[in-house]
């Protein structure tokens, strides 16, 4: 257990400007929310677009918390032969119940938590609440497996970004290009 504390610390010490980037992202969305849902927004700022900032502050804060948690990953990386768990062994299960706590508890509960009291002062019922907060685990949790898995796939975090790109590629070209030159090709025959 020492062991597995030991590298959740040393990731925590190499990730904490991500990881605080990270919680000053979900409050300020948070922040925004209160200001939309209680209606006592800046007279600058219309409702629309508090709306379009909160969604860009959680766009932001997807990308910003899946950076830190490959660099979570890569931080001691299984594929290079120059691992330092080589020298000083370290049993996979410890790796990954380290990187499992981190990930867990910094970058899943600590701003789910975050976003309950954010809806419960807002109003929202207690009966609502773990239909809400099973929503916001689950929606972490699918967009930040892949990511997790593609960081464990490459050496480097420029390999995958490499990777996101293609992949954002390919995706951007199946669900909006493609089926556009189809309908432009049904159209004109």
């Amino acid at each position: 257990m020492n062991r597995i504390l030991h590298i959740a610390r040393k990731d925590f010490c190499h990730l904490y400007p991500g990881v605080a980037g990270c919680y000053g992202l979900i409050l300020t969305a948070a922040a925004l929310f209160t200001l939309a849902a209680r209606g006592i927004a800046p007279v600058y700022l219309h409702p629309l677009a508090l709306e379009i900032y909160s969604q860009l502050l959680a766009t932001l804060y997807f990308i910003v918390s899946s950076v830190v948690l490959v660099r979570l990953v890569q931080a001691d990386s299984l594929v290079s032969s120059t691992a330092f768990w080589l020298t000083r062994p370290i049993s996979r299960p410890a790796l990954l119940a380290s990187k499992l706590l981190f990930a867990g508890s910094l970058l899943a509960l600590a701003p789910a938590l975050i976003e309950v009291a954010t809806l419960v002062g807002n109003g929202l019922s207690l009966r609502n609440l773990t239909s809400h907060l099973f929503w916001i685990l689950l929606r972490w949790l699918l967009l930040t497996l892949p990511m997790a898995a593609l960081g464990s796939l490459s050496r480097s975090y420029v390999k995958f970004a490499l990777l996101l790109v293609a992949g954002f590629a390919s995706w951007f070209t199946m669900y909006f290009v493609v089926p556009r030159l189809c309908a432009e090709r049904a159209y004109s025959d």
